[in-house]
């Protein structure tokens, strides 16, 4: 058997598996299963819009605790673990506080508490991929640790989203909520428990010129690193515009929660994978640059499918074609941003100013996070042209942003 294939059976990656899950399973509680609730609960589309950017903040600005995660031991097992055991059993608490809450009695106390979801998942993340990058050994075993974790975040992702959906139908959402704690829980502490524990615990940063200083200024110092910084803003603001009220918008048309879960949410995940590998292979054989642009305009086109749908109605098929189309378009272009991201990390400061680059990578939730308000205003249609004419600057900048280059590119990563 091939170094390869023995990196899969490694103690190692296979802990990855329920930890990745336990990673990606609260991102749907805070945007699409979110919204499903919130409609069921008849909430306005505008607030729903302002509430979804707003609760999604944590998963931005977590470069801002990230240092204190990277750096703050507990008394009990390796930091590393002892952070990720701490933030899914809140999380998981914060998943069961919401069976006890209704949006339609009072609103304030869901959104702080799904927040409060957002800001313990961040913080999972944030010890998970530390532990990642602590214990996996060689090219071939982050290799296989990447795919398992990856893998596995996405299952997380359809079980709180196409599944919490379908349940949904027949049961109660208090129930649902709880079948989902049950899960964190069991999987999450099941993990870390077995996962074997990292060993870098000595050589964690002791100031705050270690943990922060010294890789900002670093990025800081680069050429080019001011024309990425809004090129990273705007290169998805497109296609996050039309998919913050996707969920919302197909409830409206006229399609039944199910219908979302086994297309929208389903076949979309799917379609989502095949499209990041698509990508994956355009970057190897067209180059960064050309990469950029075919994802910058497949992902703006695929917006007007969302158009259609406001003239054809509930039509499943129409529904399947836009759905595969805009998340095969969406994972072309995740998978050139991802390696235009990973071009300008440096070697020797990787891992933190990857993490700041991916804070901000989601700051552009927060910019359309009024979005829900046109719609009310406008309607559906104007609301899918705006998102079209969003595309507009990541145009404009991909010229000089893919110019960028780190003085030392990172070959870690």
């Amino acid at each position: 058997m091939s170094a390869g294939w023995k990196a899969w059976l490694s103690p190692r990656v296979r802990v990855l598996l329920p930890l990745g899950l336990v990673s990606g399973l609260p991102l749907p509680l805070t945007s699409g299963t979110l919204q499903a609730w919130l409609v069921d609960s008849q909430i306005g589309v505008g607030e729903i819009g302002a509430i979804t950017a707003f609760v999604g903040l944590p998963y931005s600005i977590k470069i801002f605790w990230s240092p204190l995660v990277d750096a703050a031991p507990f008394g009990f097992l390796d930091r590393r673990r002892a952070w990720m055991l701490s933030s899914l059993i809140a999380a998981a608490l914060c998943v069961l506080a919401l069976s006890w809450l209704r949006p339609d009695q009072a609103l304030l106390p869901v959104v702080h508490m799904v927040l409060a979801l957002a800001v313990f998942s961040a913080t999972f993340d944030i010890a998970f991929d530390g532990y990642r990058a602590a214990t996996l050994r060689g090219d071939a075993e982050r290799g296989a640790g990447v795919g398992a974790s990856v893998f596995s975040y996405r299952i997380g992702m359809l079980l709180s989203g196409a599944a919490a959906l379908w349940m949904s139908e027949s049961l109660p959402w208090s129930q649902v909520f709880w079948v989902l704690a049950g899960v964190i829980l069991v999987f999450g502490a099941a993990g870390v428990f077995w996962a074997p524990a990292a060993d870098d615990d000595s050589q964690r940063p002791r100031t705050i010129r270690e943990a922060v200083v010294d890789p900002l200024r670093s990025f800081f110092g680069q050429s080019g690193a001011w024309i990425a910084l809004p090129f990273i803003l705007f290169y998805k603001l497109s296609d996050i515009f039309a998919g913050l009220l996707t969920t919302a918008f197909l409830l409206s048309v006229g399609f039944t929660k199910g219908d979302v879960a086994v297309v929208s949410k389903g076949v979309g995940l799917m379609a989502s994978i095949a499209g990041g590998v698509a990508g994956g292979v355009l970057v190897s054989l067209w180059g960064l640059r050309a990469s950029l642009w075919a994802g910058a305009v497949v992902m703006t086109l695929s917006n007007l499918g969302f158009l259609a749908l406001t003239w054809t109605g509930a039509d499943s098929l129409v529904l399947a074609a836009v759905v595969v189309i805009e998340n095969l378009a969406g994972g072309v272009g995740t998978a050139a941003f991802v390696a235009y991201l990973l071009s300008l990390t440096q070697r020797q400061f990787a891992a933190t100013q990857y993490a700041a680059l991916t804070s901000l990578m989601v700051l552009p939730r927060l910019m359309v996070g009024n979005a829900g308000y046109l719609q009310e205003t406008w309607g559906w249609r104007a609301y899918f042209l705006a998102s079209v004419a969003a595309a507009l600057p990541s145009f404009l900048l991909i010229p000089w942003a893919a110019r960028a280059k780190p003085d030392q590119p990172s070959e870690a990563v």
